[in-house]
This record gives C-alpha cells, sequence and structure tokens, in this order.
C-alpha cells in the first residue's frame, strides 16, 4: 500500500496466512463465508470449513496485523485515532 500526502510517499505492505483456492469444494458449506469451502490451508491440507475453533483461532493470530494495518493508514493521514489502536 502506498501513501502520498502530496509531498512524499509512504509505504507498508504485511501478509496474512497462506492459504489456497482449490477447484473442488468441501461438502460443507459455512453461510456467509462461500470462499471457506474452497480455502485449503497448505500447513494441515484442510479446507477452513473443516477447521477447529483453536485452529481458527491459532490461524488468525499466526500473522495478524490487522491494527498494525489500520494504524499506519491512520497515522499516515494524520488522524489522532490511531494511537487507540
Amino acid at each position: 500500500m502506498a501513501v502520498y500526502d502530496g509531498k512524499t510517499t509512504q509505504t507498508f505492505s504485511w501478509s496474512k496466512g497462506d492459504f489456497y483456492f482449490v477447484e473442488k469444494p468441501s461438502h460443507i458449506l459455512n453461510e456467509g463465508y462461500p470462499l471457506d469451502s474452497i480455502s485449503i490451508l497448505p500447513e494441515n491440507g484442510k479446507y477452513f470449513v473443516d477447521l477447529t475453533r483453536e485452529e481458527k483461532d491459532n490461524y488468525k493470530s499466526k500473522d495478524s496485523k490487522d491494527n498494525e494495518v489500520v494504524k499506519f493508514i491512520l497515522e499516515s493521514l494524520n488522524f489522532k485515532s490511531a494511537d487507540s489502536l
């Protein structure tokens, strides 16, 4: 992501855990999250819909930097609320 303030450009990148979209969907559908039926974690070969609560929590926390990304955006735009994250 790049933020340009009229004078300088600041860049920032991030990633969230790796997963694969696959051709063959799971027979289980997760209402509201249709891509979970075609998303597989390469580390264990499981569809997202087949993950236990613990596995989902581990996946979400493993690479989760969402607050850092939001904080970066707000700080780049000089919003004071970035300090509250």
